[in-house]
């Protein structure tokens, strides 16, 4: 049987592991770029996800606003 994983290394803090779809990894927390190029570990993610509207969220799960 051939077992197909998708293998993901952080780009700040070179992290790595297997999982068997994307859909997996981003369940676990890990930020994939859309071209698959660039994915961050789930302690590194949130440094590089968009804010939107309502401010960056804090590690305490408050929302901290900006300007």
């Amino acid at each position: 049987m051939i077992e197909k994983l998708y293998r993901f290394t952080c780009k700040d803090c070179s992290t790595m592991n297997e999982y068997p779809s994307k859909e997996a990894a981003q369940s676990k927390g890990w930020a994939i770029a859309r071209g698959g190029k660039e994915c961050y570990c789930p302690s590194c993610a949130l440094a590089h996800r968009s804010p939107g509207c309502l401010g960056v969220k804090s590690d305490n799960g408050q929302q901290l606003k900006f300007g």
